[in-house]
């Protein structure tokens, strides 16, 4: 963290400036994640079936740009909704063994 002065309001303007950014890129990751599984789902599942692939490359990348895109934005200029400094740290989470194992799995396929 680089302070401009030695005001004390400076670090804890800081703070809550980068708390609030860590909490909105968490919700974009979050909603990110949980719409594009229905669209990756899409696109492996009709080859596997047999059937011709739904959406085109340019089609695929003009929703994507749509959805996250847009969303990501309306997260970008977002408030928070509590005192970032009355919260809790940031604390990182710790992975399962089955989010390990399936990264691995997933990792050694290619």
């Amino acid at each position: 963290m680089v302070l401009q002065d030695d005001n004390f309001a400076t670090i804890v303007s800081a703070v809550e400036e980068g708390r609030t950014i860590y909490d909105n890129l968490r919700k974009f990751i979050k909603f990110s994640i949980a719409g594009n599984i229905g669209k990756v789902s899409v696109m492996l599942l009709a080859p596997l079936l047999g059937k011709p692939l739904p959406l085109e490359p340019l089609q695929l990348l003009w929703l994507n740009l749509l959805t996250d895109g847009l969303l990501g934005l309306g997260w970008a200029w977002s408030r928070p909704k509590r005192t970032p400094c009355a919260a809790r740290p940031i604390r990182l989470p710790r992975a399962s063994s089955a989010a390990v194992w399936a990264l691995t799995s997933c990792g050694s396929v290619r």
